[in-house]
């Protein structure tokens, strides 16, 4: 729920700041793609570095496996959110909120992305 919902977040916004011009169909799938990519980075790099494995690395010869997966996260969420009318229910689902689901659907994605983005600085600085 929380990841569907990060998608009507990011276009609705996306949608209202630059419009129809400004590709938001494209221009939030590759958003919340970005997101998935760093949650994927920092269980690759968990991974790697607690069981000293060389799954992903982004800085060396593996450039395959990276290719790969920045085309794959992208297809796979255009398959699970947009993909015949996945993105209309997606926006009906949530345009109908009220004020205080509203804050509290805000709150659990605004944990999800502090999460997403702390867990990665600390496995890159502390692991």
């Amino acid at each position: 729920m929380i990841y569907r919902y990060l998608y009507y977040k990011v276009f609705v916004w996306y949608n209202r700041t630059y419009g129809k011009e400004g590709l938001p169909l494209l221009s939030t799938l590759l958003i919340v793609s970005f997101v998935a990519l760093i949650n994927l980075s920092t269980l690759f790099l968990s991974i790697q570095k607690t069981a000293k494995l060389k799954l992903l690395d982004f800085f060396e010869i593996n450039r395959n496996l990276n290719i790969i997966l920045i085309i794959l996260i992208p297809l796979i969420n255009y398959l699970l959110l947009i993909y015949r009318g996945k993105h209309e229910k997606i926006l009906l689902r949530f345009n109908e909120e009220n004020k205080t689901l509203r804050k509290k659907r805000n709150l659990y994605l605004f944990i999800y992305l502090a999460i997403s983005v702390f867990s990665l600085i600390a496995v890159i600085v502390f692991l």
